[in-house]
């Protein structure tokens, strides 16, 4: 395997023709070589939809379903993932760009790794407040999704390959969490083997703790009736303790300061609930620039998040993935008038440096989120009969220079009505840009700048 990355505690990628993972960022490889390195990375085709000259690590399409109902259903995209001394295969791991834990399912796993324990346990929630995760109850917010596990650290590694069973890529020596207990409404219950979030390290702020190794004592069962088996983390007593996202944190020991999302979305239509492999692609590094994905696309934009001005993104307050929200503009033809436009109040997105959790890329959310007024105003013009028209969401390039320059991400109305009569579209306060968006745009994400740039594929 041609190596693309190998430094200490870094994340070694590589290709299926001469396999080479180097640990310990000694002897003479092409990780002394930079330029080396960038001229190995440019082959790999990886899709039907466009050969890519880069390297990547395969994603998988999950749809989960619940017959005879038609639209109770999930879908996701999974990496597959594996712990080296735990005796056990690669596990089916939801990439979410919503958390930023990495936490596997099957309590079995901890036997083998057993001397990677730490003293520190994990107790998470998953919902907001207007989330139909949460229940009220006198007792406070009755979570109906959460987990709670011991916390280890050592190897994980990618799989890639045929099946998925080769080695494709090592983040050395990071914190996992391995669940001694989940809800059913977990990824653990969707048909993934666990989660892996990719977002800031500010989403798992407040869920570590250092309480001596038994994290049933973070977790408190709800008393009051609700719908599904709810809880709480009852943290009080224990110290919280700040853990870096292993991704982030290997992406910054290997100098890859972007990774690139993308998945082969039109093809999902019509498979059959289960797993379907190769799907997607995830690219680490000058990967994430150096595919035909991006570098043929005609039309690209950068924001920044919240996250920007922090003096670590990584362990500072910065969370999700977020942008800043303009208002959004209908035209009938693409590129053509308007015939609406919409503004938003300036605390829309939410405020602050660590705000903005109301305009986000979510790919843990299998819909699109789209404002109930834009929804209203897109349905309107649709069925006047403007079907090559187009919704525009202006996004500010800066979300602290609110009045600055805005750029433009747009969906024509056949895609939003397509997903809205699939069941992915769903009218809320709030503009989350779950996995329906990558049918669009190929994603590259840099928290070393904050940044997020969406490519335009072709359609």
């Amino acid at each position: 395997m041609p190596l693309v990355l190998a430094l200490a505690t870094a994340i070694a990628v590589a290709a299926a023709a001469d396999h080479c993972i180097v640990s310990g960022g000694t002897g003479a490889t092409d990780g002394d070589d930079p330029a080396l390195l960038q001229a190995r990375m440019r082959r790999h085709a990886v899709s039907e939809r466009g050969q890519s000259t880069a390297e990547g690590i395969p994603l998988n399409y999950v749809l989960y379903t619940k017959p005879p109902f038609e639209k109770d259903h999930f879908q996701g995209v999974a990496v597959e993932l594996g712990l080296p001394r735990s005796g056990m295969g690669p596990q089916q791991m939801q990439l979410d760009l919503g958390s930023s834990t990495l936490a596997f399912c099957d309590a079995a796993m901890a036997a083998g790794v057993a001397a990677q324990k730490t003293e520190l346990t994990q107790c998470h929630l998953y919902g907001f407040p207007y989330s139909q995760k949460i229940v009220p109850s006198s007792e406070g917010p009755c979570y109906e999704e959460w987990f709670y596990g011991s916390v280890y650290k050592g190897d994980v590694q990618f799989f890639a390959g045929p099946n998925n069973t080769q080695e494709a890529a090592t983040m050395q020596d990071v914190h996992y969490t391995i669940m001694e207990k989940s809800s059913a409404g977990m990824s653990c219950g969707l048909g993934f083997d666990g989660i892996f979030g990719i977002a800031f390290s500010g989403t798992s702020f407040g869920t570590y703790f250092n309480n001596g190794k038994d994290p049933s004592k973070l977790f408190t069962p709800c008393r009051a009736a609700t719908p599904k088996p709810s809880g709480m983390c009852s943290t009080h007593d224990f110290a919280r303790v700040d853990v870096v996202s292993p991704l982030l944190e290997s992406m910054q020991s290997a100098s890859a300061d972007k990774f690139g999302f993308y998945v082969d979305y039109a093809r999902t239509k019509g498979l059959p609930a289960g797993t379907s492999k190769g799907l997607g692609m995830l690219y680490l590094g000058q990967a994430a620039v150096a595919n035909d994905l991006y570098q043929d696309s005609v039309s690209k934009s950068t924001v920044v998040t919240y996250s920007k001005g922090t003096n670590d993104v990584d362990e500072g307050p910065g969370k999700w993935w977020t942008f800043k929200l303009a208002g959004w503009s209908i035209s009938a033809t693409p590129g053509g008038p308007n015939v609406s436009w919409t503004r938003v109040p300036s605390d829309f997105c939410g405020t602050g440096v660590s705000g903005g959790f109301n305009c986000k890329f979510d790919s843990g959310s299998p819909f699109l989120d789209i404002p109930h007024e834009a929804i209203v105003d897109a349905n309107k013009v649709w069925y006047e009969g403007h079907h090559g028209a187009t919704i525009n969401f202006e996004v500010y390039r800066d979300p602290l220079k609110e009045g600055e320059e805005t750029v433009a991400l747009s969906l024509p109305l056949s895609f939003l009505i397509q997903e809205q009569n699939r069941g992915y579209v769903r009218s809320l306060g709030t503009l989350t840009l779950g996995l329906p968006i990558f049918a669009l745009y190929y994603l590259v994400f840099d928290p070393k700048a904050a940044s997020i740039t969406w490519a335009a594929l072709p359609q």
